[in-house]
């Protein structure tokens, strides 16, 4: 993941070309993914209310579609922006 290794510039565009493509397509679960992706990557970079909300778009499209694994890593993600706000008790909720 380019974010996490530091290339957030470089990582954004592809993400968000990603994103652009599969709403394209119509393909609700890789959009999740997309989203997720790119939520964590706002995350890393101490964006979180970016982040919070792609996360729960990623989150709402997954329960849509049933997509557990998905919605697993979307609440993930989730869970750890709200840690990084230092919002315990609803990190602690996202991450049960």
């Amino acid at each position: 993941m380019l974010a996490v290794q530091g290339q957030r510039d470089a990582a954004l565009p592809l993400y968000e070309r990603s994103l652009a493509i599969w709403r394209e397509l119509g393909e609700p679960d890789e959009q999740a993914r997309a989203l997720s992706s790119l939520g964590a990557a706002h995350l890393f970079h101490g964006e979180l209310g970016t982040a919070r909300s792609l996360l729960r778009d990623s989150a709402v499209i997954a329960r849509q579609i049933g997509n557990d694994d998905q919605l697993a890593a979307a609440l993930g993600n989730l869970g750890a922006t709200e840690l990084a706000a230092a919002n315990f008790d609803r990190a602690t909720q996202l991450l049960q």
